[in-house]
């Protein structure tokens, strides 16, 4: 689409909610920048000697303990805004950006001057998409340098929802199903409150669906033993009989004057197995993840665009 027949409506849509994408930056720059300062902190204080000339050692002890919690501290609350983040993003597009416009009838105005309703949804569209992008581009690049580099130091297993979806490119996809489920919510509700809410609803059990199918989007490994592998996603356990066959657990526990190491030696078991996720497998299912997810967003956004030509030609 030509940007040029896109400059008027695009200005529009800057002046009308200029106040809540500068905020959204602005709270994403705060975001950024806090981590990185705290990281900075505790670096800092890891490498100098608390104990130099012997004298103010245990206060400077607790000051870099201090500064390790402060920075998971920091860490949980971003990740836990990034997790949420796309809840707001569609209650945003639904309901200020484009259903407040339907209920009050004030798109008219922007139709009658030269501006097709085409054009017009996609300017409510591109300007928040553009935020959304940059915006998370430079939250998600803070949290993976500031986040240190193993699960020991309390920092969040890697596979746990708020830090995986803070240290990769799902954050994007989400953000744009977000606006594309709010702008069809709203088209089909166009009541700005309830338009809200059900695009927070939808976009909510999307994030949900795609969460649970998120193991199986790449196939597992089988391993024998685990030992101390860190940022590991153990999915499934057990031991194995001479025939390979699998038995788990589960089966064994309950059982009356037989403890489960008992129950499993009287089945056969010669072996362990373990089905897992490796921390070499958090790309190959981001990126699965991410084509799955932008492929609901182009199906909302063509959804949009088609009832919005049904309706208003």
């Amino acid at each position: 689409m030509n940007q040029a027949l896109l400059a008027g409506p695009r200005r529009t849509v800057l002046q009308l909610h200029r106040r809540a994408l500068r905020a959204a930056l602005a709270l994403f720059g705060a975001a950024a920048v806090t981590l990185v300062a705290l990281r900075l902190r505790v670096d800092t204080l890891d490498t100098t000697d608390p104990c130099r000339g012997g004298t103010g050692c245990n206060e400077a002890i607790q000051g870099l303990v201090q500064a390790h919690e402060w920075l998971r501290a920091g860490l949980d609350q971003v990740a836990t805004g990034v997790l949420l983040l796309p809840l707001a993003i569609a209650a945003f597009a639904a309901g200020p950006l484009i259903a407040r416009e339907l209920e009050t009838g004030t798109y008219r105005l922007a139709w009658t001057q030269s501006v097709t309703p085409t054009r017009w949804l996609a300017a409510k569209l591109l300007l928040p998409a553009v935020v959304v992008t940059a915006g998370t581009a430079v939250l998600v690049a803070a949290f993976r340098w500031s986040r240190p580099p193993t699960t020991g130091n309390g920092a969040g297993m890697l596979w746990d929802s708020p830090v995986y979806a803070s240290m990769g490119v799902i954050t994007f996809a989400y953000g744009l199903l977000a606006i594309a489920v709010g702008a069809l919510t709203a088209l089909l509700v166009r009541r700005t409150v309830v338009a809200m809410s059900v695009a927070g609803l939808a976009t909510g059990g999307l994030m949900l669906l795609v969460t649970t199918l998120r193991p199986h989007l790449w196939p597992v490994a089988t391993r024998s033993a685990i030992g101390n592998e860190q940022d590991l996603w153990i999915l499934q356990q057990g031991k194995l009989t001479a025939s390979g066959k699998r038995l788990f657990w589960q089966d064994c526990y309950g059982l009356p004057r037989t403890s489960p190491e008992q129950c499993m030696a009287d089945r056969g078991a010669v072996g362990e197995f373990h089905d897992v996720h490796p921390s070499s497998h958090f790309w190959p299912l981001q990126l699965v993840e991410t084509g799955i997810v932008l492929a609901l967003a182009a199906a909302a956004v063509a959804a949009a665009f088609w009832l919005l030509r049904r309706r208003h030609g």
